[in-house]
């Protein structure tokens, strides 16, 4: 078998079942984050659907090689998430592409910080714990 390790694009379409397989795996990782009930003693980079999480970004083209830091009105991307982690039903009124840009954020992100917060999963966390995740689940339904 041939399994292709590069990046995708920007530019590459995503295909129903890779919207859908990375849909069931950020509801998996939600299902396991609403179970807890002690946030301040959880390790979610511990937890197997957090590993699951990011590598579905990654082999279901949602981290891309050619995402830059700013969206299409010029700002960041690190603003929008930012602003959709306080208001995460503005996530509703994004396009698939910029949904994408917002995930690949959240991983590269993730990866940078290397699960350096105190819950061990700082950007994947801020997501979970904002609401973002379940917006973002949510939003998916619709592409």
């Amino acid at each position: 078998m041939n399994i292709d390790d590069a990046l995708f694009s920007k530019h590459d379409p995503l295909k129903r079942i890779q919207i859908d397989y990375f849909k069931q795996i950020l509801r998996s990782l939600l299902g396991r984050y609403d179970k807890v009930y002690d946030t301040s003693k959880c390790k979610p980079v511990n937890w197997p659907e957090f590993s699951a999480f990011i590598d579905a970004a990654y082999v279901c083209g949602f981290v891309c090689s050619d995402f830059e830091q700013q969206v299409d009105d010029g700002g960041s991307i690190d603003a929008l998430v930012q602003q959709l982690e306080f208001h995460p039903q503005l996530v509703q009124t994004l396009t698939g592409q910029q949904l994408r840009h917002v995930v690949h954020h959240i991983i590269r992100c993730e990866r940078w910080n290397d699960g350096g917060s105190q819950f061990g999963g700082g950007c994947v966390w801020d997501m979970l714990e904002s609401g973002l995740g379940h917006a973002l689940a949510d939003a998916l339904d619709r592409l």
